[in-house]
């Protein structure tokens, strides 16, 4: 039964983020940018806006759930162990909820800024980022890679068990609670990061896969200072470049 339960949860991961993808993937093949909250350089009507903001929900959906999948298998674990103690638990649904609802503020305020950079032709009409802008981003984005606060907010996504232990909530609402706070964790983990998607354009979908690996490759894969070290170089050299030749 476990096994099914957890092959459940992974499957509905990958259903919302395939959505998500999905939407990105007919949004960028209709190439009628206007419908999906790219409206040129003028100013934005209340449904560019609307448009936008989903279609940042589904970017961060896309984005996000599958380096979110671990994490939600380690609180159905701990939830379904509490049940068998005859503790209440919530569910890893509404854990889901909680982190998705992070993305989701996220979301409002990464399409907001996005139309106030349009109106101020920061960007294009294809939301690529003026030179300027783009350097500073990728700069930005480097110096955060070596922060302090950055690597707080890996380190508990990397391994989150220590805090799911010492800080459990109980039932539903303590579900959403907990799915919430780490939610807020990804974020501080990896705003910068989704930053630069305004770099080579927020539809870009090649660029949006990068940064989607890349985010998956900091959560999962055996941790080495270098690459901290390194990606912040790279992101550093890369604003210089783009300065230089943008």
């Amino acid at each position: 039964m476990d096994n099914l339960e957890r092959g459940l949860i992974v499957a509905g991961a990958l259903v919302v983020a395939g959505a998500g993808w999905s939407y990105l993937v007919f949004a960028d093949a209709s190439m009628a940018s206007a419908m999906f909250g790219m409206p040129g350089m003028g100013g934005w009507g209340a449904v560019d806006y609307l448009l936008a903001v989903v279609m940042w929900m589904a970017m961060m959906a896309g984005m996000m759930l599958p380096s979110a999948l671990p994490v939600l298998l380690l609180y159905h674990g701990i939830a379904r162990r509490s049940r068998e103690l005859g503790r209440e638990a919530g569910s890893v649904g509404l854990f889901g909820l909680g982190y998705l609802l992070v993305w989701c503020g996220f979301s409002i305020l990464a399409a907001a800024l996005q139309g106030l950079l349009a109106a101020l032709s920061a960007t294009t009409a294809e939301s690529v980022a003026a030179p300027w802008l783009g350097a500073l981003l990728l700069a930005a984005a480097g110096i955060y890679q070596w922060s302090p606060f950055k690597q707080a907010c890996l380190a508990h996504c990397r391994g989150p068990i220590d805090y799911l232990a010492q800080h459990w909530r109980l039932g539903p609402l303590g579900a959403l609670e907990m799915g919430i706070r780490h939610g807020a964790y990804c974020l501080g983990c990896c705003w910068a990061l989704m930053a630069l998607l305004f770099v080579f354009g927020v539809m870009n979908l090649a660029w949006v896969a990068v940064l989607a690996l890349f985010v998956l490759a900091e959560k999962i894969l055996p941790y080495r200072v270098w690459i901290k070290s390194a990606s912040g170089a790279a992101f550093i050299a890369g604003g210089i470049g783009y300065a230089v030749w943008g």
